[in-house]
């Protein structure tokens, strides 16, 4: 290499490391990245699947409250769908590994689940619908064994006769009967039909007796005594009287009567002012 070449080789590895050092490079767009990286971030999220591990009570009617035990779950009870055998419940209360929710009027028996941010989680087991119990609302007996003129009356006359047709018209589901105070001597009440059957023993004035219909409440439904009905049932036994003998007369003064009281039955030494009060339960006529 000649002296004038070597000399010149600085001066042009100076000019080149000049060039490339202010070489424009490209610029990128901060915006985009920033966008690239909240994608990778959302894609690289993990939602929790939630689990069920049990519910209880296993059946119960519409209206009833269950209590859903799992894994993840929302706290939030509008971010929980539970959908009983496909229809949608309501949440009353939540938290992570707990649900409280209510059976759903339509609801049927089937699998429960519960879905968490498009996560569904099904039970291993199935949920049993029960038919709801109709509070029974009305209770009424047909007179027996007399051409009584009003129901809820029990008229026994004859000796020894038996009463029959005694089983009341209810309004509701009804699965359990009593009564106070225990019946006459000779009589009994089916608990479960209520019926009333027997030969009484002995004459008896008319006397009152309450009955009270209940219902056994199904699993997960709460027994509502107070809004079981009652019927006063009035029981007469009398062995040698007759219909005429306890009936009121209707108009003009009963004998033994004045005006003012002109209301009374053959059976009654009591006198009334009305038709209506001569039929009260103190007094031995019977309508």
């Amino acid at each position: 290499m000649k002296l004038s070449q070597i000399k010149k080789t600085p001066l042009l590895l100076i000019l080149l490391s000049f060039f490339v050092l202010n070489c424009p490079t490209e610029k990128k767009d901060d915006s985009t990245t920033v966008a690239a990286l909240a994608v990778l971030s959302k894609s690289a999220t993990v939602v929790a699947v939630p689990t069920i591990t049990s519910f209880t009570p296993t059946s119960g009617v519409a209206g009833a409250s269950i209590t859903i035990s799992g894994t993840n779950f929302s706290s939030t009870t509008s971010l929980n769908t539970v959908q009983f055998n496909g229809t949608t419940a309501t949440v009353s209360t939540a938290s992570t590994t707990s649900l409280t929710v209510i059976v759903p009027t339509s609801g049927t028996s089937g699998t429960i689940t519960v879905t968490v941010s498009g996560q569904t989680a099904t039970s291993a087991s199935s949920f049993t619908v029960n038919q709801s119990a109709s509070v029974p609302s009305s209770l009424t007996y047909t007179s027996t064994n007399a051409a009584s003129t009003s129901g809820n009356i029990i008229i026994v006359l004859g000796s020894s006769v038996t009463i029959t047709n005694s089983t009341p018209a209810v309004t509701g589901t009804t699965v359990v009967y009593s009564v106070s105070p225990s019946l006459p001597s000779g009589l009994t009440l089916d608990t479960t039909t209520g019926s009333i059957t027997g030969t009484p023993t002995a004459n008896q004035s008319l006397t009152s007796y309450v009955v009270t219909g209940t219902y056994t409440a199904q699993t997960g439904y709460a027994l509502n005594t107070s809004s079981a009905p009652t019927r006063t049932l009035k029981i007469y036994v009398n062995s040698s009287t007759t219909i005429a003998n306890l009936t009121c007369n209707t108009s003009g003064v009963a004998a033994g009567c004045l005006n003012a009281l002109a209301f009374s039955c053959t059976s009654s030494t009591l006198c009334y002012s009305s038709s209506t009060a001569c039929y009260a339960t103190t007094s031995t006529c019977i309508q």
